[in-house]
């Protein structure tokens, strides 16, 4: 069972809000079992919540700044962690984005992670465990230029 639900206000003409949130439960019956269980964390993501300021000044010009948190979820059964199955810490990253029209395109300005959370991401905290070099942190605070050239 999931819920996506995504609402929208119109603060003022230049100003608006977007507000988003994700939420998927299920079980599974794995072979031979005789009861279903709860599905593992690569199956069923935790609860997810986003929201974004959007400003746009109708002359070029728009910022928006988006935050995103994903919440925790402890994937284990009985404590135990096995494949896909472990105790996942939430976090909270912050993104800056800007745009403007110049001459012909346009160009882009961003900071991702504007304010260097260290952080892993779900896929990676499920991937933890002695040996195992995919769970790797997040990207740290990354700036980004670029022209939009409209031919």
């Amino acid at each position: 069972m999931g819920l996506k639900q995504r609402l929208i206000f119109l603060l003022t003409d230049a100003f608006n809000v977007s507000l988003a949130y994700s939420y998927i439960d299920g079980e599974e019956r794995g072979q031979n079992a005789e009861q279903f269980q709860p599905m593992n964390g690569f199956s069923i993501p935790p609860n997810k919540f986003t929201a974004q300021i959007e400003y746009d000044n109708d002359n070029g010009w728009i910022s928006s700044l988006t935050t995103l948190y994903v919440a925790g979820e402890d994937y284990r059964i009985d404590g135990n962690n096995a494949f896909g199955r472990r105790d996942v810490d939430s976090y909270t990253v912050v993104d800056w984005t800007n745009q403007v029209e110049l001459g012909q395109g346009k160009l882009q300005v961003g900071i991702e992670n504007l304010f260097n959370e260290q952080y892993f991401s779900v896929y990676s905290q499920l991937q933890r465990n002695g040996n195992n070099t995919s769970s790797i942190p997040g990207r740290g605070r990354t700036i980004s230029l670029q022209y939009l050239y409209n031919w």
